[in-house]
């Protein structure tokens, strides 16, 4: 058969794994932390330069049937 080419496939990556990604926040000020979930993740690329955003979750905690961390979401984003 001519014309065949041999090409390699794309590896995967992950990105955006619960419990497992650190995410700094932007005022770097508090250690970064993991989410419980992440949501909506997308992937751009512009000039040469790769960006992933999601949204990450926080669940809620309660103690003693009171809340004592509330659900939090914030968009998550990396770039390379």
């Amino acid at each position: 058969m001519r014309g065949l080419l041999n090409a390699e496939l794309p590896q995967g990556v992950d990105l955006f794994v619960p419990q497992t990604t650190l995410v700094q926040r932007k005022e770097g000020i508090v250690p970064a932390t993991t989410r419980d979930s992440f949501a909506s993740p997308s992937l751009v690329s512009a000039g040469g330069v790769m960006a992933a955003f999601a949204e990450g979750h926080m669940d809620a905690e309660y103690q003693g049937g009171q809340l004592s961390k509330p659900f939090s979401s914030d968009v998550v984003a990396g770039y390379s």
